[in-house]
């Protein structure tokens, strides 16, 4: 995580001396595999499959699915499993700040499951996010983004209601997507979520 962090500053630097490359396509999918932890919860493996497909030179729709599994409750020896699987559709706005970066808006709607041994409960909600996507250089991508979503019914379920992501939850999130193909690409992105949860991801990408 600590590299990611250092990629991101060395990026971030170089804004100022960006060649005029694209930002990514906005038609593409992406499969994510990483690991995902939570102040409350053992950390678990999470993955993700998501898409989008560009209606025109401004608009855009999406979807993903996402799953995420914990472990052991740290804060006892309950033995407990949980798991949460997300599913969202939404449309998002790209307006061009720069030759070399975009402005982005999206909203979705998402559904929300969590499941433990002994539970199970679902929710559906909205997601609304704005945030940048900017080409470094050629093959070489930064997205900063900030989404606030009360989707959640997540796998703090339960536990003190302070942590509870169904009263509304803001995620901050980065990454890296470097070109290594034709039309494919290697990313590394880091999230950090304000109910505690944070999750590293690596993935790969087909742009069309």
């Amino acid at each position: 995580m600590n590299m990611l962090r250092s990629l991101v500053a060395v990026s971030l630097l170089g804004v100022s001396t960006l060649a005029a490359a694209d930002p990514q396509s906005y038609t593409n999918l992406e499969l994510s595999l990483g690991r995902q932890g939570n102040v409350f919860l053992d950390g678990g493996v999470s993955y993700r499959i998501a898409g989008s497909y560009d209606l025109s030179d401004t608009f855009y729709v999406f979807g993903q699915y996402s799953k995420n599994t914990f472990g052991d409750f740290s804060n006892s020896q309950s033995g407990l499993d949980a798991k949460q699987t997300n599913f969202g559709v939404g449309l998002g706005m790209h307006s061009a700040v720069a030759d070399s970066a975009d402005w982005v808006v999206r909203f979705s709607l998402n559904r929300n499951k969590a499941e433990t041994d002994i539970s199970s409960s679902q929710h559906t909600g909205y997601d609304l996010g704005t945030g940048f996507n900017t080409a470094i250089t050629t093959g070489l991508e930064l997205s900063t983004f900030i989404d606030h979503t009360n989707a959640g019914t997540d796998a703090t379920t339960g536990l003190p209601s302070n942590i509870s992501a169904s009263s509304g939850e803001t995620i901050l999130s980065t990454g890296i997507h470097a070109q290594i193909g034709k039309n494919l690409d290697f990313g590394v992105a880091e999230e950090f979520s304000s109910i505690a949860q944070n999750r590293l991801l690596l993935s790969l990408r087909w742009d069309f």
